[in-house]
């Protein structure tokens, strides 16, 4: 009998237990079922984008020297034709996520662009012959002023950042419209050495001594960013298609320059400024795009394509009194890309 009472207290004292956990794991596997539900009507999306892209400069107002004259014959040697230094492709990159709600047509992008690139310019004049050091800043330089020896290098490096909001406007079977807008950064550092020799400035005692011009220029600014993405499609199952982008925006920001010129142990001249600047930015985009539908989880794809970028009005050193360069010059970007995306 005392048995029998103690298992029935036993068993009421463990159903109560049970019942609880049962109840949990009933309310756990509804919330799965909701959100399982949820994710399936609003389902989102992501797309990871790594470009490789390999751009080759043209900035102005790098012109480093000009053609060489006979300088028995020549009173003024800033009046030749002005050279400017041959600038190298660089490979380069750009990354991109971008969230998009699949039964949307809006979507949020974060791009980073990162270019850097380098050119460089040697004259020698022959014997007899000379130019004019464009670049010398000194204030007691005269026309007739020549140089037999120049060499400029000029390193340049400029990062993008871009924060998207895009709406697809218009949809069919073929094409779509995408306008865009958002917020862009950029910083853009740029280094320049020049030196010259012969001439104005002759070597003593067999030495390498230069006439050494030392610059630089640091922009960062921020500012509206818009653009468009045209793509049309080829194939029924769109996965092949040729795609455009064209943007534009204003950047309003601060520019730090700096400027040395030094004979031997010598300076002869030298300024660091603070600026403010602003200026306009142009994008423009254009590729082949070929989507691989075979996965259930994720969407593969693969671009290759061509761009170009111009920063109007980026460089803003200060030359000499004779003027001879314009003043301010652009920094563009053009060649090549090649793009891999991941959609999942």
């Amino acid at each position: 009998m005392k048995l029998l009472q103690f298992l029935s207290a036993a068993l009421m004292a463990v159903f109560p237990l049970l019942a609880t956990i049962e109840g949990q794991a009933l309310a756990t596997t509804r919330a799965l079922a909701y959100i399982d539900e949820c994710m399936t009507a609003h389902q989102s999306c992501f797309e990871l984008s790594l470009d490789i892209l390999l751009l080759r400069p043209n900035a102005g107002k790098l012109e480093y020297a000009n053609t060489p004259a006979i300088t028995e014959k020549t009173a003024d040697f800033t009046k030749a034709p002005l050279i400017k230094p041959h600038f190298h492709p660089h490979v380069g990159f750009r990354e991109r996520l971008t969230y998009s709600p699949s039964d949307q047509n809006y979507s949020f992008s974060a791009v980073w662009t990162h270019i850097k690139n380098k050119a460089r310019g040697k004259t020698v004049a022959r014997p007899q012959e000379g130019f004019f050091p464009v670049w010398i800043l000194a204030k007691d330089a005269l026309r007739s002023d020549f140089v037999t020896y120049a060499k400029e290098d000029w390193k340049g490096k400029t990062n993008i950042y871009d924060a998207v909001f895009a709406y697809r406007l218009y949809r069919c079977s073929w094409l779509t419209l995408t306008p865009w807008g958002g917020v862009r950064g950029a910083c853009i550092d740029q280094n320049i050495h020049i030196d010259y020799q012969g001439g104005l400035f002759p070597s003593f005692l067999n030495s390498k001594e230069s006439d050494h011009i030392k610059m630089g220029s640091r922009f960062f600014g921020v500012g509206p960013l818009i653009g468009i993405d045209p793509e049309i499609f080829f194939c029924q199952n769109r996965s092949v298609s040729l795609f455009a982008s064209v943007s534009s925006s204003i950047l309003f920001g601060k520019a730090h320059t700096r400027q040395k010129e030094s004979y031997f142990e010598h300076i002869r001249y030298q300024k660091d400024k603070n600026v403010s600047q602003n200026g306009v930015v142009i994008d423009a985009m254009a590729g082949l795009k070929v989507t691989i539908s075979c996965f259930s989880c994720a969407t593969p794809s693969i671009s290759i394509g061509w761009e170009f970028h111009e920063f109007f009005n980026q460089n803003r050193l200060s030359q000499n009194h004779f003027h001879l360069l314009s003043c301010h010059g652009n920094v563009k970007y053009s060649g090549g890309f090649l793009r891999g995306s991941l959609e999942f």
